[in-house]
């Protein structure tokens, strides 16, 4: 029981974490196709949900699950590469330099 639970929990905490990566890449970031890499994952991790139930009539959905996990891995792994190390710097504008 208390593995079940603890399985539950860090399946949640996953979920959340991929939800929070998700919108961080989409609206903060400004990565090129950010929008589309915030959604792969997020899309992997309500399969994976489906795939988990679903294991429990058809064990070779267990198959799937596995494979789905390490999607989602890829995926994320993927998608934080894709964002740049550092930020560009924006150009003040005439009207900022005018007033200094």
């Amino acid at each position: 029981m208390i593995m079940r639970t603890a399985y539950r929990v860090i399946a949640y905490l996953l979920a959340l974490s991929v939800a929070v990566q998700a919108s961080l890449i989409a609206f903060g970031a400004r990565v090129q196709h950010g929008v589309r890499w915030a959604a792969i994952p997020l899309g992997l991790v309500v399969v994976q949900f489906f795939l988990a139930y679903a294991a429990y009539s058809a064990a070779i959905v267990g198959v799937l699950h596995g494979l789905n996990a390490l999607a989602i891995f890829a995926v994320a792994l993927l998608a934080g590469r894709r964002v740049p190390k550092a930020a560009p710097v924006a150009e003040p504008s005439a009207a900022e330099e005018a007033q200094v």
